[in-house]
């Protein structure tokens, strides 16, 4: 299979190694790395810690809007390999407590492959550890049984597309996805 011109997503909670894939991904296969555009991360601290919860769910739709118009230009010049897209803005929604039973219907491009990438959860929380290592996560029991049932919202929604990232080898991961899309 032609990858060029080829949207892929990867989706998954924190420290599941979604973005060092994502990143690895779009240099093995000359594409772009695409993560939130630039323009909506002074709003986001605002959005987080001051709309209802419904509110912020528009929000983040209105992301994923601006999201795909803006892959939609890269697509032009190659693939496009995005960081997070509207199936976490679904998820983590629903595990914080919003009422919402069907996935958004909004007029958005469709990734040609999107990866839900997992991996043990003590293999994550010290990822996290060691990326920032003043936050002890491991403390942190709240956030993270809301990581776990988020996780839990991700695979209802993309459980064809799985991808363990366990392995102290990120290339491993890599493997799978890119026998998957060539």
């Amino acid at each position: 299979m032609n990858i060029h011109n080829k949207f892929i997503v990867m989706e998954g909670i924190m420290g599941s190694g979604k973005t060092t894939l994502a990143k690895m991904l779009s240099e093995e296969i000359g594409g772009v790395y695409y993560n939130t555009p630039e323009s909506f991360h002074n709003m986001r601290p605002f959005a987080d810690n001051s709309l209802s919860l419904e509110a912020r769910y528009y929000f983040y739709l209105s992301l994923n809007m601006q999201v795909s118009f803006e892959v939609a230009q890269l697509l032009k010049k190659g693939p496009v390999v995005c960081d997070k897209y509207i199936w976490s803005t679904f998820c983590y929604h629903k595990t914080f407590g919003l009422d919402i039973s069907e996935f958004p219907q909004i007029d958005i491009i469709s990734p040609d492959f999107c990866f839900l990438i997992f991996c043990d959860d003590n293999i994550r929380l010290e990822r996290l550890s060691r990326r920032d290592p003043v936050n002890d996560y491991s403390k942190d029991f709240k956030r993270q049984e809301s990581e776990r049932m988020c996780l839990l919202e991700f695979k209802k929604v993309l459980s064809d597309s799985l991808i363990d990232n366990s392995s102290d080898n990120p290339q491993v991961a890599l493997s799978k996805i890119l026998s998957t899309v060539n």
